[in-house]
């Protein structure tokens, strides 16, 4: 969320104007210094927990804001208000949690879908060129080859009009762009490697992936569990258990 360092109260009002944490202050409004002291600290928090974000998200350790606010609230608040007070922070941190493992997740399968999408060009190409080294062509003579770009274009053309699956992608603007740089370059091999992942990076991707997963379904328990949590304190606050 920026570069690390105190956050002053001035940065606070501008995060709370553009609704951090959830939180945002209608236009035209200041902020009051309980929303600025309770957003610097969720900024604090988060631009302190950079190294937990790739490394598991230590749920627990969110927390501590929380209990800060309880120490700050003992002495004027009633104790269902700081109940609610601690929820209410816990709430916020786990909806944090939840949008950097959905933004996490979401880029992750956009990696993967963007590969997979341009695997049938790579084989398409492949296939071309294991032909195309193979050596002369009818009718230019012995050992003589036609230019690799005016070979794409009759093969592009041939997969055209027998309605081969790779047609579609010929219609996509960034193919279009990557097959005029195939003619254009007597390497492309190297252009097909800056395009593709590795299987080193797909498998690590998927791995990453994986654990965005496993992460989202222990939030979704606690999140589960803490809704319990709040259920039963409000009946034993209801009862006069407390």
């Amino acid at each position: 969320m920026g570069e690390k360092g105190p956050v002053t109260p001035e940065e606070a009002g501008v995060y709370l104007k553009k609704g951090v944490g959830g939180r945002r202050v209608k236009k035209g409004e200041e902020p009051s210094e309980e929303l600025v002291a309770k957003a610097i600290k969720e900024i604090t928090r988060r631009r302190t927990k950079n190294e937990n974000r790739d490394s598991g998200l230590g749920f627990e350790k969110g927390r501590d804001h929380a209990l800060d606010l309880l120490t700050y609230s003992l002495d004027n608040q009633s104790q269902e208000e700081i109940s609610q007070r601690v929820l209410e922070s816990a709430r916020w941190d786990l909806e944090g949690t939840r949008a950097i493992l959905e933004q996490r997740r979401e880029r992750v399968i956009g990696l993967i879908q963007e590969h997979e999408k341009w695997l049938p060009i790579f084989d398409f190409l492949n296939n071309l060129e294991k032909r195309y080294d193979k050596g002369g062509e009818p009718g230019l003579g012995r050992g003589k080859k036609k230019p690799f770009r005016v070979f794409l274009d009759e093969e592009i053309n041939k997969a055209t009009r027998a309605g081969e699956q790779v047609v579609d992608l010929f219609q996509d603007k960034e193919v279009t762009v990557f097959l005029h740089k195939i003619k254009k370059t007597s390497d492309f091999r190297a252009e097909i490697e800056r395009r593709s992942l590795s299987s080193e990076r797909l498998d690590k991707l998927r791995k990453r992936l994986d654990f965005v997963y496993q992460e989202l379904e222990k939030l979704q328990k606690k999140e589960q569990l803490d809704k319990d949590a709040e259920e039963l304190e409000k009946v034993e606050f209801e009862q006069g258990i407390n």
